[in-house]
């Protein structure tokens, strides 16, 4: 009388990396995403009749504005060194 082993089944091959290009793609894309832009809208002005400042952030529909061109650009600065 034999005995017969129960014999393992072979382990699955490592799947694909199907979706690979996905993630990729989005790496490229946040390597390539647009920068935070500063506008001067001229249809908002102040008191003394200047264009306010304003950011165009990637992702948002309408600008941000801003009452002062200095505080623009410290949060689009802050803004970039947290990305």
């Amino acid at each position: 009388m034999t005995r017969h082993r129960n014999r393992r089944p072979p382990a699955a091959p490592a799947p694909l990396p199907l979706f690979a290009w996905a993630s990729a793609e989005a790496a490229r894309r946040a390597r390539l995403r647009a920068p935070i832009r500063l506008l001067m809208l001229d249809a908002y002005r102040d008191a003394e009749g200047e264009p306010r400042p304003a950011l165009l952030i990637p992702g948002r529909r309408l600008p941000t504005i801003f009452p002062n061109l200095a505080t623009a650009l410290r949060v689009k600065a802050d803004m970039e060194a947290a990305q």
